[in-house]
């Protein structure tokens, strides 16, 4: 300050304070804290009101926006009637200023980095970078909703989009019209914004539907002969001799496609919207609700809207393709966190959460949350069988990832999980790759999907990197 008043005095020179936000690592976790920059002009005039400017720094998008008010602040100000002497005679209105606070994010940072440096290390695979664009990791606490970690792949710096970046504003200029023509679109958020065929680890869902319609119970058994057929309707599985005499809880374990086409047939035949119906019950084919960053709704096909976009009528071949994550459905990885949450704690489905306190240096609150959790009514019994088979898929010799987890020190925490291969529209490109888990068997805590683009099966690309994960989460090496 004593520089620039000199400075002033003797050379004229005039200087302007400017508010800016630096991020340590701009890199880190953009698609959840977003970026600042100037208002748009149409938001300029309720600034103003509040007594800003178009020169404000404010949030544009992710937390930088949606809490913009708690970090922001807002600026107050007084008007008096002042006599002649200068002495102020009264006031005649006041606006209070509030202080721009500080803001505790529920993501663990060194996890967060983990999960980032390990999906770069995967992408540094030529084969696997050619064919996939992108992919997603959520981790989830099931007790409460908080996001751990939230990585999409690719990255980008948000810090470019800062008016006074660190780097210079050529550099800055330079890197987003980088990011503007990548053609991978890194700006799209996968986690929540990402709509994807689901494949396999719809099946969960599918189990729900079928224990709770009374049509099958823990002791149903079908025989997997290697097909499915309805007439004229021939489905084949992944293992063409087949899986044998399977129940509710071996036909996840074993991802028994057959066992699932006919829960998903019968359910059809009872009510065509009994399997649509649990799908929108848990969650899918709208927001999550988390509210801070932007998000899909996704797709569930229904009978209504079937014939709605389609001008056919619904048949038993669409909840036939629901049964497995096939045909219209689409969901969100955050969306998938959520319906195995629910599995997971026991029927609670969850509203994501990625902010805990706000405060100024050590005066901290909880910031306010609303419907954090809903019953879904399922019957937690039902639960406990797709969890056990969740936990052979890891643990048994059929199990889709039981190779994967073979000799993990995760065997000692217990991980249940599902795995999917979800074909993906266009006829030369690889399925999407997902698993989802939750961990520890026993009294679970913590959820985690992996969605790879275009990557191959899920328990060839997503089960190994998700293994690496909770192996980071638990032991502290990958």
């Amino acid at each position: 300050i004593e520089t620039s008043d000199r400075l002033r005095t003797d050379c004229g020179a005039d200087f302007q304070q400017q508010a800016t936000r630096r991020y340590a690592d701009g890199r880190l976790m953009p698609h959840v804290i977003g970026h600042v920059g100037y208002p748009d002009a149409d938001q300029i005039p309720e600034l103003e009101a509040i007594g800003f400017n178009a020169e404000t720094i404010i949030g544009k998008a992710g937390v930088e926006a949606s809490m913009n008010d708690i970090l922001g602040g807002r600026p107050g100000g007084r008007l008096s009637l002042v006599g002649a002497d200068g002495r102020r005679l009264r006031v005649l209105g006041e606006v209070r200023s509030q202080i721009p606070e500080s803001l505790w994010l529920t993501i663990d940072a060194d996890l967060q980095r983990a999960v980032l440096g390990l999906l770069q290390e995967l992408y540094e695979d030529e084969d696997l970078a050619e064919n996939s664009q992108g992919a997603a990791v959520v981790i989830m606490d099931v007790t409460n909703g908080e996001i751990l970690a939230l990585v999409s792949w690719p990255t980008y710096d948000a810090s470019n989009f800062n008016p006074f970046p660190a780097v210079g504003r050529e550099a800055a200029a330079a890197g987003l019209s980088e990011l503007l023509e990548d053609e991978r679109n890194p700006q799209i958020n996968r986690v929540s914004q990402g709509a994807y065929v689901t494949g396999s680890v719809m099946k969960g869902l599918t189990a729900i539907a079928a224990l709770e319609s009374d049509l099958y119970d823990e002791d149903s058994r079908y025989h997997c002969i290697g097909s499915w057929s309805y007439g004229a309707d021939i489905r084949s599985d992944w293992l063409p001799s087949g899986h044998g005499v399977m129940s509710v809880q071996s036909g996840i374990t074993n991802s028994c496609n057959p066992f699932f086409y006919e829960a998903g047939f019968r359910l059809n035949a009872k009510d065509p919207w009994a399997l649509p119906s649990y799908a929108l019950l848990l969650g899918l084919g709208q927001p999550t609700g988390i509210n801070q960053i932007p998000e899909s709704a996704g797709n569930v096909p229904t009978p209504d809207n079937v014939e709605r976009t389609t001008g056919l009528p619904w048949s038993y071949s669409h909840a036939v393709n629901l049964s497995i994550g096939q045909g219209e459905v689409q969901a969100s990885p955050l969306q998938m966190a959520r319906l195995y949450a629910t599995i997971a704690n026991g029927g609670f489905l969850l509203r994501p959460q990625l902010a805990r306190e706000r405060g100024i240096l050590d005066q901290r609150s909880l910031v306010a949350r609303r419907d954090v959790m809903r019953d879904t009514g399922v019957d937690p019994h039902n639960l406990a069988i797709i969890r056990r088979g969740m936990c052979d898929v890891t643990t048994s010799y059929s199990g889709t990832a039981s190779q994967q987890f073979y000799g993990s020190p995760l065997l000692d925490v217990g991980v249940c999980g599902k795995t999917g291969t979800a074909q993906a529209p266009g006829d030369d490109k690889l399925p999407h790759s997902w698993f989802i888990a939750h961990a520890p068997a026993k009294q679970p805590q913590i959820v985690i999907v992996t969605m790879v683009e275009n990557a191959g099966e899920g328990s060839s690309v997503a089960a190994p990197l998700t293994r690496r994960i909770l192996e980071y989460y638990y032991f502290g090496s990958p």
